[in-house]
């Protein structure tokens, strides 16, 4: 069973879209009618409920639960976690006897089930592992309905029916359209080939990144050599072997790019404060800097140093990687006479499953060092005041781009609407709702939004002015040519211009707008973010009205559904 955690953990209102839409109306109504015994639980419910809006009650906790099953669905679907939370914790203590059931399956798993039970994930299963061990708890009892186990195994578990969200839009594009490809398409008599592929290509990867560090290691002494050699010289500091040591031995490589990163960042500090100072008051002030600065980059150098002296690990000693160790065994046969070529056809058929064990541990072993190798790059790059400074002020600098970019538009439709005698003041945009707002007013005549039923003009995005700006670059930039280029423009944002036909088939009033009786299909979005949390991503779907070149906006929102959700 697979006991990686998720990239990401899913969110409780994650695991609805997978169930059927008749079992997600029966979970959400044994909820509403279960009163559990635990106040907790009861608190909970109601404060999740309590921030619902119903018709004819101020505290909607207070109405019918015939007229509280529609909008806890619909509030579901757009992702309010707290309330899919509650309800599935209530579902949960409504079905004591499942629980026991399913809590004795797993235990005889090995999978313990923590206490009290709480609907979030930590973990996932494949769909596989899934279905099987849900089949299997439902062979020992007829009366268990299917749906019920598998969901009650998720919730016990806390591992969520499906791998890791993928973080990559470029995957995710992938992911999508494998995902809507039919049964008997002839690509999936492809699909062993294309997995060899995918290991091959993230080998060759994985050594390019050693080389790349071998690279930054030589580049980065001899630019210390350059920059700084009276410096190095003075604290007795002879970095010149360095690359030599880690080409001997890669292990060091984790030890090594940090200390040069750091070593460059202490000397860019020190070496205006190496010089006596020309007052006496100012070097003592300048004294002491150079004090602490010393000690720290000669304390940095004996670590490297102990590191150095110390026997490498007996994983991490040697090429790093199996494409490195299979040179060294074709160099040592072409050494011997023997033939250069691996041995791919020696006559006996090789023992395939022992192969890919030995090929799957080693690939483990690259991914565990390169995932350290991150680990220690990252916290070397925190030590970087400096350089940490220059970003931020990048940062800084490209959000107030984006902000004049922003107000530019906005600015250029003020002007008109001045010379029409009707004069607009520039607002700050507070919430997506208002962003929709100030679009339709600011370009009536090139963007119609004529969002339909799926879409949430109350998606909690955090940063609606974003939401603006691609609005538009929808109404100025795509509808004065289309272009797909809406990352100059609103940097992280990306452009899809289709959507597979099975998907908007499916899922028709997800891609689909009505506009004076007239259907338009939404095959195009933009989008930020790849997540399910609403504060970091949406998607915003459109179609081109080539008779009255205008855009026309259907939906507003988290993610459209697609086969994957």
């Amino acid at each position: 069973m697979t006991e990686e955690p998720a990239i990401k953990p899913r969110t409780p209102s994650e695991i609805f879209p997978i169930l059927s839409e008749d079992f997600r109306r029966a979970v959400v109504q044994r909820a509403l009618k279960h009163r559990p015994e635990s106040k907790a639980l009861r608190g909970q419910r109601g404060a999740a409920l309590r921030r619902l809006r119903v018709d004819g009650y101020r505290d909607a906790s207070r109405a019918p639960r015939p007229k509280l099953l529609q909008p806890v669905l619909e509030a579901i679907q757009h992702h309010d976690h707290d309330l899919a939370q509650a309800v599935l914790n209530a579902w949960i203590d409504s079905h004591g006897g499942l629980r026991d059931q399913a809590t004795q399956h797993l235990a005889s798993r090995g999978m313990p089930v923590p206490e009290p039970p709480d609907a979030r994930f930590d973990s996932f299963w494949t769909h596989e592992e899934w279905r099987a061990e849900r089949e299997a708890l439902t062979a020992t009892d007829d009366a268990v309905d299917r749906e019920s186990a598998g969901l009650m195994l998720c919730l016990l578990a806390r591992r969520f029916p499906a791998p890791p969200p993928l973080a990559s839009p470029l995957f995710q594009d992938w992911l999508d359209i494998l995902q809507d490809l039919r049964p008997n398409a002839p690509e999936w008599d492809e699909a062993d080939t294309l997995v060899k592929w995918m290991d091959d290509i993230r080998r060759d990867k994985e050594r390019e990144l050693v080389g790349w560090c071998r690279e930054q290691i030589t580049g980065l002494c001899a630019s210390l050599q350059e920059r700084f050699g009276d410096e190095l010289r003075y604290l007795g500091i002879d970095s010149d072997p360095w690359p030599g040591l880690v080409e001997e031995r890669p292990a060091l490589t984790n030890s090594a790019l940090p200390l040069l990163i750091f070593l460059e960042v202490s000397f860019e500090a020190y070496e205006p404060i190496r010089p006596q100072a020309p007052s006496r008051d100012e070097e003592l002030e300048r004294s002491v800097q150079r004090r602490e600065c010393e000690d720290a980059i000669l304390a940095a150098v004996d670590a490297w140093r102990e590191r150095v002296a110390k026997p490498d690990p007996p994983d991490e000693d040697g090429s790093g990687t199996e494409a490195d160790a299979l040179e060294e065994r074709t160099a040592s046969n072409a050494a011997d006479g023997a033939e250069a070529e691996p041995e791919l056809d020696s006559g006996a058929p090789e023992d395939d499953g022992d192969s890919a064990g030995h090929e799957i541990e080693a690939l483990r072993g690259d991914r565990e060092r390169l995932e350290a190798d991150n680990r220690t790059l990252r916290e070397a790059k925190a030590l970087g005041d400096e350089e940490a400074g220059r970003l931020r002020d990048e940062v800084a600098r490209s959000r107030r781009m984006e902000e004049h970019w922003r107000r530019a538009y906005v600015e250029e439709r003020r002007q008109a609407r001045v010379g029409e005698g009707e004069p607009v003041a520039a607002e700050p945009v507070g919430s997506v709702r208002e962003a929709i707002a100030q679009a339709r007013e600011m370009f009536p005549d090139r963007l119609l939004i004529k969002l339909n039923s799926r879409s949430n003009e109350d998606t909690p995005f955090a940063n609606p002015a974003e939401v603006f700006d691609a609005l538009a670059w929808l109404a100025t930039a795509y509808r004065n040519g289309p272009t797909d280029r809406v990352g100059e423009t609103c940097p992280g944002w990306f452009y899809k211009s289709n959507q597979s036909a099975a998907t908007m088939g499916r899922f028709r009033d997800w891609y689909r707008t009505r506009v004076n009786g007239t259907a338009w299909q939404l095959a195009a979005h933009l989008g930020k973010g790849a997540s399910h949390d609403p504060h970091h991503t949406i998607r915003i779907a459109f179609a081109w009205d080539e008779p009255n070149e205008r855009v026309i906006v259907g939906f507003v929102g988290l993610h459209q559904r697609n086969r994957s959700s």
